[in-house]
């Protein structure tokens, strides 16, 4: 079977989620777990990390097709194989909590599972909190209970 991959935030991991890596520059130093490896074709290169978005993504589309989803796949399943964990999920980390993104699903790490979804074939799930997209962002609004109406006494 294929490694398997999922994503999520640096503060919302846990153990059980699978083996922990890094797609960030920088390390996250507050975090109470180590981190099983590094993805640098995973990482967005300082140099366009503050780009709009539409050049972001070509960016960081063209570094993994440099990179070449095998070669990904490959040091991926090497970090697992290290860890004595052939068959763990490898969650993809970075610091972005999703919860609180306007849109509800931006951050590189999303566009990278998007990515390597469509390459693989399956779906790379978000492991971590992720507010419903606004429908005017093209995503569906999940049923949620009413809000209470807020009554006057005056």
């Amino acid at each position: 079977m294929p490694i398997k991959f999922a994503t999520c935030s640096y503060l919302e991991f846990r153990p059980e989620m699978g083996l922990p890596v890094r797609t960030t520059a920088g390390e996250a130093r507050f975090i109470r777990y180590r981190v099983a490896g590094w993805l640098d074709a995973l990482t967005p290169s300082r140099w366009f990390i503050n780009k709009p978005d539409a050049e972001f993504t070509h960016f960081m589309i063209q570094k993994i097709e440099e990179a070449g989803v095998d070669r990904i796949v490959a040091q991926a399943q090497a970090i697992a194989d290290h860890h004595g964990q052939p068959d763990a999920t490898i969650v993809l980390l970075c610091f972005e909590n999703l919860k609180t993104k306007a849109g509800g699903d931006w951050c590189h790490r999303s566009l990278v599972a998007r990515y390597l979804a469509e390459k693989l074939g399956y779906e790379i799930p978000e492991l971590g909190t992720v507010a419903p997209m606004p429908a005017a962002a093209g995503g569906s609004i999940e049923p949620s209970e009413p809000e209470p109406e807020q009554l006057s006494l005056l």
